[in-house]
């Protein structure tokens, strides 16, 4: 079944969350004081882990090695960050 999931981040370099094979990431926000992500899943598919980077504006960061997808930038208060897929 196709179904539109939430899954909460942390705000940290890089973590691993836990999606159905061949989601599709829609979006990252703020949901009050939780940054979220969005995706559209088939929940009959196979649980994989993806890898996200979330990135604060100014820090330094290295993709060298890695293809990353753009998801979102989001403001938290003075703060911004911008979140990635790494692939």
């Amino acid at each position: 079944m196709r179904t539109i999931h939430k899954i909460q981040l942390e705000i940290t370099d890089i973590q691993t969350i836990k999606l159905p094979e061949n989601s599709k990431i829609l979006t990252a926000q703020f949901q009050k004081e939780t940054l979220c992500l969005w995706a559209e899943v088939d929940t009959s598919r196979p649980i994989k882990e993806i890898q996200i980077a979330i990135i604060g504006t100014g820090n330094p960061f290295c993709f060298e090695e890695y293809y990353h997808q753009y998801i979102a930038t989001v403001q938290d208060s003075f703060l911004v960050w911008h979140i990635f897929q790494i692939i």
